[in-house]
């Protein structure tokens, strides 16, 4: 499998939500308020994401600064 790593600026809550709610962190985000997740993706200055070659998300990183 190959990854496709970039740095987005357009990454929905949508998309994060299903990525980390397979993975062992799904529990501790609050990933039933759509709204938080989203604040949280808009107000990141650098969002990098991986996706696999049909353009599905397979993990994410994200940075903000105060």
């Amino acid at each position: 499998m190959s990854l496709i790593c970039a740095q987005e600026s357009g990454l929905t809550a949508e998309e994060y939500i299903a990525c980390v709610g397979q993975s062992a962190l799904g529990p501790t985000r609050p990933l039933g308020n759509t709204e938080r997740v989203q604040a949280m993706l808009d107000n990141s200055n650098l969002v990098v994401t991986a996706r696999d070659e049909g353009g599905r998300l397979v993990g994410w990183s994200a940075c903000s600064a105060p």
